[in-house]
Parts: structure tokens; sequence; C-alpha cells
């Protein structure tokens, strides 16, 4: 018995070592990458769609949209926005506000322009208020840039182009800290998106806002204008997109097959929703129906979308630092296609090479549809998500023990091993002794007669958990291991209080079971090694934690 506990307990280390030994080489190599390629927060194309882009607030790199060439590079400054405008016919050049406090403007090398021609190659212009800024954007045309600052005030500045000066005015008016900003189409608007669930509509000719847009309020999704600057997109539900008037009117709304993280308005009335499976979806604004959907590239966290003027490229940047040039037209699925299991990456196609760039990329989610319903969401794996788990189980004991039930509470993440979820759990159990125990110890003089079964230790879990159906049922599947510690107990609270030496043991679990909207049930084939083997059941609840990183777009 013993030489069996010996060798159970080595092998239950030389896994853990295994494991922390991977965690600290892929950790290694992060810091490594990470040195390198960041996730790009920012893109955005010149007016005539023959430049691009990439900013990763480190470092902005300008691309001949053609060739995939790098024309410059700007460095040393955290940038929060950049952005392209045409200074004349044959200047063109980029604006960034920069963690400095200032508006940085230059001109990108170009063969044509010599460096003689041009009025400045760089300038930087401070903005009037001292204090950290938070977020930043830019109007189309590069006059407007409006400015949140860290105490959530709002500053609009206009700038004068040939006396290189900026004018301010000053705004005030969400309670709660802002976390979005984005200007119309047009220029005359933008709008600001707080934690107090309002989208606020702004004018770019005075100094207060137009209107209150209510949106979604469990969730930070983005918004947009509509092309034609009339109307605001924003979601109204986790899957729910609504047009909105300038009254908080909702004119249409309909369902996305995807849980919406993004929306982009798209010319001739499409819009563009980035789903929180990193797909791309297109919708028609004016009947709600699904027109396609672009498959993210590879398993990174897509942080910014950008499409060009004439809309037959999308730029797509991602969390480890890659980014994408797809041509919407050759890669659009439309809905009648069938969806590919795997995504091939064709290389006219890559523009930035991140550290989880592959050839091909397997997609964690697939779509099927319904001609005679509203089309739901199908994904083969969960999101990414962590949370705190609790849950309340029954074990059948053998004998002399008749039941037993048990309390878990822990943390779980399927980030870390995605598409595996792992987590700790913290296990206090209860056994029930039957009536006709017997046994009978004598514990401190104390006679300890049909005693209780308490237990307590710590559980590892690891598993995989899929949705195979449109309703959002899921199915898992578990494997868990741990080490308890049993103690008999009189299950007297007084002085009379006896409890027998401790017993400790090592477990094994596999499980199989199912969820929905965060509720579990998992039925369990347990080993304990004092116990034998066990069958148990639990039902658990899972509350989520904010994400660790939020996405970006242009």
């Amino acid at each position: 018995m013993y030489g069996n506990n010996q060798f159970l307990r080595q092998f239950i280390f030389l896994i853990f070592a295994v494991l922390f030994l991977q965690v600290d080489v892929f950790a290694e190599e992060l810091v490594a990458q990470d040195e390198l390629q960041i996730a790009i927060t920012e893109m955005n194309w010149a007016s005539n769609d023959q430049f691009f882009l990439l900013n990763n607030n480190k470092i902005v790199v300008v691309y001949d949209s053609n060739s995939l060439e790098i024309l410059d590079t700007y460095k040393n400054y955290n940038f929060l926005a950049t952005s392209f405008f045409n200074e004349s016919d044959d200047i063109l050049r980029i604006a960034s506000v920069t963690s400095d406090n200032s508006l940085y403007i230059s001109s990108i090398k170009q063969p044509s322009i010599s460096l003689e021609e041009e009025s400045f190659r760089h300038l930087a212009i401070p903005f009037l208020e001292e204090k950290e800024i938070k977020l930043a954007d830019f109007s189309k045309d590069g006059n407007y840039s409006a400015v949140i600052y860290q105490d959530n005030s709002i500053s609009l500045y206009f700038r004068l182009r040939y006396t290189h000066q900026l004018i301010n005015r000053k705004m005030e008016g969400h309670k709660r800290p802002i976390y979005y900003l984005t200007f119309s189409p047009n220029g005359k608007y933008f709008a600001t998106a707080s934690d107090d669930k309002k989208i606020r509509i702004w004018s770019t000719e005075k100094n207060s806002f137009e209107t209150e847009i209510s949106f979604y309020a469990k969730t930070q999704a983005k918004m947009d204008f509509t092309f034609d600057s009339s109307n605001v997109l924003c979601a109204t539900g986790k899957n729910e997109l609504s047009i909105k008037d300038f009254n908080n009117k909702k004119l249409f709304s309909f369902k996305t097959n995807g849980l919406i993280k993004d929306i982009f308005a798209r010319p001739e009335n499409k819009v563009a929703i980035l789903s929180a499976n990193n797909n791309l979806e297109f919708y028609d604004l004016l009947t709600g129906e699904y027109i396609g959907m672009i498959q993210s590239c590879n398993s990174g966290q897509v942080t910014s979308v950008a499409f060009s003027n004439d809309s037959k490229y999308v730029l797509l940047g991602y969390s480890d630092g890659s980014a994408y040039k797809i041509n919407l037209q050759e890669k659009m699925i439309l809905k009648d296609q069938e969806v590919p299991k795997v995504r091939i990456v064709e290389k006219d196609e890559i523009v930035v090479k991140g550290y989880l760039y592959e050839d091909t990329f397997i997609p964690t989610h697939e779509y099927k549809f319904s001609p005679n319903a509203n089309p739901g969401s199908l994904g083969v794996l969960v999101d990414r998500n962590h949370g705190i788990k609790i849950s309340a189980g029954y074990t059948a004991l053998p004998h002399p023990y008749a039941a037993g039930t048990r309390l878990n509470l822990g943390y779980v993440n399927s980030d870390w091993l995605y598409p595996f979820y792992v987590g700790v759990d913290s296990r206090f159990s209860f056994g029930f002794p039957k009536k006709d125990f017997p046994y009978s110890y004598l514990v401190d003089e104390t006679d300890l007669s049909n005693p209780f079964l308490v237990s307590t230790g710590l559980i590892v879990p690891i598993g995989i958990e899929i949705t195979p159906f449109a309703n959002g049922i899921t199915l898992l599947t578990e494997l868990s291991v741990g080490c308890v510690v049993h103690f008999l107990w009189n299950a007297q609270f007084s002085q009379t209080s006896v409890m027998g030496k401790p017993y400790p043991a090592f477990v094994a679990s596999v499980s199989v079971g199912g969820g929905y909207k965060g509720i579990s049930l998992k039925i369990n084939g347990d080993y304990d090694s004092q116990l034998g083997f066990l069958f148990s059941a639990d039902l658990g609840f899972q509350i989520n934690l904010p994400d660790f990183q939020k996405g970006g777009r242009k």
C-alpha cells in the first residue's frame, strides 16, 4: 500500500514539474517576442488607398498598400491615435496624438516629393491642457482631433493648417469613465461611450452634446455612425444590433450570429460586425439579412480593423502583433457557402507575422444557418474567459458510509491553455455514516462512534468545453487531480468535539457534463486512494470576471 502511494506521489510531482517547466519556457518566449511584436492598436488608410499605417503605440509603420513595402517608421513616442490627411494634392501627412500631450505632424517619405519641396518634415504642437491623455481620435479630413483626459474631461481641437495652431473647446458630460471615442464620417459629430451605459453625440461646432443614446448595459461593445452620419449603430443585446436616430429612437434591430465585439458601418446600407470569435460578419442594414463573413486569420484576438476607402480590402490587426490585408471579394464566405474547416493564409495577405502566426489556422467557431429563422451562433469552442466557480455536489460513498455532500470554490481560466480550461478548487466535503456503522474509536479518552467523514483539499481541473448547439447549451469533459485530507469527527461543536487523525489521500476524477448560461452539471467518476472508486455529481455556477485585455479599432 505504501509503495503504491509513493509511486502516485512521484508521478504527480513529475506531471506538475513538466507543466511548470512548459509555462516558464512559454513565458520566456512571449517576453522575447513581445519586445518586437505587440498588439496592433490602430490601423488607417490614406484617402487614395495607396498607403496604410499600423500603430502598436510604440511605433507607427507606413506601408505601400500594393507592394506591402515599408515606406516610413516613427518611433520613440507613445502614439495614442494616428491618421492620414492631405496637406495638398501632392503632400500626404500623418497626424498623431502622443503621450507627451502633443499633436505630432509629419509627412511620409514619397519618391515623388523631395524634402526641399515640403514646408516641414516633422512638427510637434503642444495641446493646451497639461493633463494625461486617455483616448484620442481624428476626423476623417484631419481638421479635428478629440481628446479624452484621465479626469474624464473632453477637449475638441481644431487645427489651423497654415499657422500650426490649435483651437481648444472644452466639454463635460459623462459621470462615469469614457472608454470609446469616434468621429462621424462627415466630421460634423463625434461620439463617446461610457460606463454609464450612455453614448453621447457631440457637435464639432458646439460646446455641448447633441443627444444621449442608451445601449446594452452588460457589455462595452463599440458603436459607429451610419455611413451617411445620420444615425447610430449600437449593440442593444449580446447579439442584437440596433439602428437609433439622434433622439434615441430605435429605427430597426436584428440578431447577429456571433456576440458583438465591434461595429463598422459600410457603404450601401451594409454593416460589418466583429464577433467575439474574431470573425467579421456582414449584414444588410435594411433587412438584417446575413450576407457572409471573413474568417479570422490566427488564434489571437483581433485588436484593430480598418477598411480601405474603396471597400475592396480590410486590414486585421491582432494581439500577437500579426497584421493581414484581406481581399473582401475573394475571401468573403457567403451565407450559402460551406465554411472551410481550415483557414489557409495566403502570402499576399501577410503584412506582419506575429508570434501566433501560422500558415494554416483551424478556426475556433463554425456556423450553420436555417433559411427559415434568424441565424444563431454555433461555436465549436467556447470563448476565452475566466471567473470564479462555485459548485455543490453529491457523492456515493462506500460502506459503512451512506452518502456525502461537497462544496467547491475555485478559479477557472480558459485563456491560459486555450482551447482547454484550467483551474484550482478548494473542496470541503461531509460524509454521513450508515445507521449500522460497525466501528467505534477512542480518541483522547472520548468515544468516537458513528463518526462523520470530513474532508478538505485542493483540486486542479483541466478540461474542454464546446457549444455544439445554436441555443447556447455547452458540453464538457474534464480531468482533475488533487490532494485531500480525511478526518473522522463526532459532529459535536462543544468541548466534547473530537476529531480523529488525518488520512491524506490522492484523488483523481474523470467528468462529463453540460452547461447553459454559466450553470453546469457534471457526472464524475472519482478515485480516492483512501476510499477507492466513487461516483459523484456536481451542480455549479461560474461568475465571469472582466476580460484581461480590451480590443481597439479605427
